[in-house]
């Protein structure tokens, strides 16, 4: 079943006041003007805003839900909000899942409302369809609060119990980002109560909201209690899952990207002086990425001579000639 559909948030001048946030698998404008039609109100529906989303059904939930947060629900199973338009889209903008507007006319059909007599080049104009767009999410600011708390950052004291709240605060506004931090949080105790089994529903929550990385973060929880079915099969997930196309800020962040090739040069690092094989999900992603866990280890090399850790720089060193050693061989790696 094809879920992709727009959520969309119409006005009215008749109902001031007043935002109608719903979905369709039609042109929003076209469901706009039948239904200035169908309601007998004076002056009629505009769309104010419309975005198109892998899973139009789950979007609307989400962003009702996060309107009724604030408080702006008028009434119990209604599609209408007493609340600022620009409140109103901004909670939709915080939504995942959105369909970029390059690729949203591949869903689309002449049969929606768009013009059947015209043709890509006819998109090809001065004006960007994306400008005037607000071009931040609702948990953004939320989120490196947290950051800023959790490691002591600019003028914030390091809060681990007050970086948890800003990090579940922002995750229930849609950050996916936040997911691992409250699950890493949760296994280690800091600034909550440690529990390895909710750190593990915290990171399959995340999981299943989007993030790709929180795989990657089961397979190391299982791998660390020597799970080593479970562990290969999260890492199976992440490798099926990954792609640099994820990398956006949102559904998958940079520091997240270097968090990924440091815990494969630990990989590496394990096998090469402890003989512990990598996991088999693991290895053509490390030899794909080669060039990028090499970096990883050179950087744990280079932190150890700066600290003066002479046995710490030697053993990163024979990692990463043991990684330029397998980049030739890759047999070195699977054996």
């Amino acid at each position: 079943m094809n879920k992709a559909g727009f959520v969309y948030v119409l006005a009215n001048s008749a109902m001031e006041g007043l935002v109608k946030v719903g979905k369709t698998t039609r042109a929003p404008n076209q469901l706009a003007a039948e239904l200035s039609k169908s309601t007998g109100l004076p002056s009629a529906f505009i769309v104010v805003y419309e975005q198109l989303f892998h899973d139009c059904h789950e979007t609307e939930t989400f962003v009702r839900e996060l309107l009724e947060r604030r408080g702006f629900r008028t009434s119990p199973n209604r599609e209408f909000f007493n609340a600022p338009v620009h409140e109103v889209v901004r909670a939709v903008c915080t939504a995942p899942g959105a369909i970029e507007r390059k690729t949203s006319s591949s869903v689309m059909h002449s049969s929606e409302g768009t013009d059947s007599n015209q043709d890509e080049l006819d998109l090809l104009t001065f004006n960007d369809s994306s400008q005037g767009e607000p071009s931040t999410h609702a948990w953004e600011d939320i989120f490196k609060e947290a950051e800023n708390h959790y490691w002591g950052l600019g003028d914030c004291l390091e809060d681990e119990p007050e970086a948890y709240r800003l990090f579940k605060q922002a995750a229930s506004l849609g950050c996916l980002a936040a997911y691992p931090f409250l699950g890493r949080m949760t296994k280690d105790g800091e600034g909550v109560r440690a529990d390895e089994q909710k750190a593990l529903d915290l990171f399959k929550e995340g999981a299943r909201e989007g993030s790709v990385y929180c795989y990657l973060e089961m397979a190391k929880l299982f791998d660390e209690k020597d799970h080593i079915k479970n562990a290969h099969k999260c890492y199976s997930m992440f490798v099926d899952k990954f792609s640099y196309d994820l990398v956006d800020g949102i559904r998958m962040t940079q520091d997240e990207v270097m968090s990924i090739y440091s815990h494969c040069a630990q990989l590496v690092h394990r096998k090469w002086h402890r003989r512990k094989a990598i996991p088999t999900p693991m290895q053509e992603f490390i030899l794909d990425n080669a060039l990028y866990v090499r970096n990883a280890a050179e950087s744990n090399a280079n932190y150890g001579k700066k600290m003066g850790e002479a046995s710490y720089e030697s053993v990163w060193r024979e990692t990463v000639d043991f990684i330029d050693a397998f980049k030739k061989d890759s047999r070195l790696l699977t054996q």
